[in-house]
């Protein structure tokens, strides 16, 4: 999914339809101080259908920041909307640990690319962020893991992308 308050909400709402009886947490960070400060209040709805969300602070991508343009203000705004679970983490080291003290068994974690980067968790070799290159596969990624670990449970491996030409995030299965 993107960085628009609408592919964020698709996304979700197909993953719920997807995962019904699973969470669904989401690991987000807003882009440029100027697109957030014009999308701000369309993003206080867009993680309805997230049961978890946690914030970084927003990316400038060369931007100078903008006055009252935070990632706080953004965690105030969704959860004034009605969202009960929402965290504001500064910076993106902490992120794995805050996770791995909150995530549940079962849960399914949505974070965007960033710059061809992928993060790779869970029961791999070797789980970090990557850099996905134009014409690599998902199996070269898994490979750059060094494989799956002894432990994984191979039927439930599943890779979600984004669509390219439906903007709809596809399921693949590992068999």
């Amino acid at each position: 999914y993107g960085h628009h308050p609408a592919e964020i909400q698709a996304t979700l709402e197909t993953a719920k339809t997807v995962w019904p009886n699973r969470r669904l947490v989401v690991v987000f960070q807003p882009h440029r101080f100027s697109r957030t400060q014009h999308l701000l209040e369309s993003f206080y709805s867009s993680f309805n259908d997230a049961d978890q969300l946690v914030l970084l602070d927003i990316y400038a991508a060369g931007e100078k920041p903008i006055e009252g343009i935070h990632s706080r203000k953004m965690a105030q705004g969704v959860r004034e909307f009605g969202h009960k679970h929402v965290d504001h983490i500064e910076d993106i080291d902490s992120v794995i640990p805050h996770l791995k003290n909150s995530l549940q068994s079962g849960d399914v974690v949505f974070v965007p690319p960033y710059k061809g980067l992928v993060s790779i968790e869970g029961a791999v070799n070797r789980p970090m962020v990557y850099e996905f290159k134009l014409g690599e596969s998902v199996n070269d990624v898994i490979i750059m893991a060094a494989g799956f670990s002894e432990d994984a449970y191979r039927p439930s491996i599943s890779v979600v992308s984004k669509a390219v030409d439906k903007n709809l995030p596809t399921v693949v299965n590992i068999d």
